[in-house]
């Protein structure tokens, strides 16, 4: 595994130094978890690519696309990403390939300089930016699943702070405050319960379909645990009610000699049957009472940084990510 953090100056050098460091990092290279660049957009499309992963011990084959965006008339700087299981070599664009998501999702940065933190190896890759206070988010590859490989061949997640562009109430940049605009690891909640979810998460189902992961049972198929497994509700003695994970987590300190609880972020099928898929490699809900974004958490000998979603920083709202 290997982790780089530093600053990109503008949206085309981050881009660059992303494939740079998946494709030549030299702890992915001497390890034999470097990604490839396999796919090369055309004069039309010419910062869309494709990049293959080659797993742990370079028997898998993890397709990714990208796409640079930049739209200055309405500051909007972004990455799209989107998954695949094959590459179409006269492909037109970075989504024309096999199998490619339903949705491309995105990854929003900002004209200037902004703060990176990458982290990869052979199955996944996870990218984080600090853009003034606001911390966006991808999560792109294979995670872990509770199969073995005959049962669950492609058990990939997709995951961004925000999802297509042309969804109504679609965030517009990094700057957008929007139920719309929330880490991948919450997902856009449909109050309503009947209302399309504009998904941060997508999900490859063991039989090869996509399905979408968001943050409400009754409009997504897949729903990212513990936050949203509660059968029941918490009520108190003024009648407010709150998801009991919800409720958790804000009552949630640290241990003596300030331990801290990292709770595997799992992806749970709830449409049209119950299965637990698996959970996500290296990321995880974290507490965030006397907690803070950028704190450092070592388990296990491995550093994990707390990141906040977006620009949430209630008690609830913070996850842990693996620097390995």
């Amino acid at each position: 595994m290997a982790f780089k953090t530093g600053q990109a100056a503008n949206p085309t050098d981050l881009y660059n130094k992303l494939t740079a460091f998946l494709t030549t990092d030299p702890d992915l290279t001497a390890a034999g978890q470097n990604w490839t660049q396999v796919w090369t957009g055309p004069a039309a499309a010419p910062t869309d690519r494709v990049l293959r992963g080659p797993g742990l011990s370079g028997q898998d084959q993890v397709y990714v696309g990208m796409r640079l965006t930049q739209r200055p008339a309405s500051d909007a700087y972004f990455i799209e990403f989107t998954g695949m299981t094959g590459i179409i070599d006269n492909g037109t664009t970075y989504r024309d390939h096999v199998n490619e998501m339903p949705n491309y999702q995105r990854l929003f940065t900002d004209v200037g300089a902004v703060t990176y933190w990458f982290i990869a190896n052979g199955r996944r890759f996870i990218v984080v930016l600090k853009i003034s206070t606001i911390f966006e988010s991808v999560y792109c590859g294979l995670f872990l699943p509770y199969a073995g490989p005959l049962s669950y061949p492609y058990p990939m997640y997709m995951g961004a702070s925000s999802g297509p562009a042309d969804q109504p109430g679609s965030a517009l940049n990094w700057r957008t405050v929007s139920d719309r605009h929330r880490s991948y690891p919450w997902g856009y909640y449909a109050s309503g319960g009947n209302e399309m979810c504009d998904s941060t998460g997508w999900v490859m189902s063991p039989a090869g379909v996509w399905q979408r992961n968001g943050n409400n049972g009754n409009t997504t198929p897949v729903i990212t645990g513990p936050e949203n497994t509660q059968g029941t509700y918490f009520e108190s003695q003024n009648s407010d009610y709150s998801l009991g994970s919800y409720q958790l987590m804000n009552r949630l300190i640290e241990g003596y000699g300030g331990d801290r609880l990292l709770i595997p972020l799992t992806l749970i099928q709830t449409d049209p049957t119950d299965e637990t898929y698996g959970i996500l490699d290296g990321v995880y809900r974290v507490q965030g009472v006397a907690n803070a974004t950028e704190n450092i958490i070592t388990a296990d000998g491995i550093d994990h940084m707390v990141v906040q979603d977006v620009f949430r920083t209630d008690f609830s709202n913070f996850y842990a990510v693996a620097l390995a």
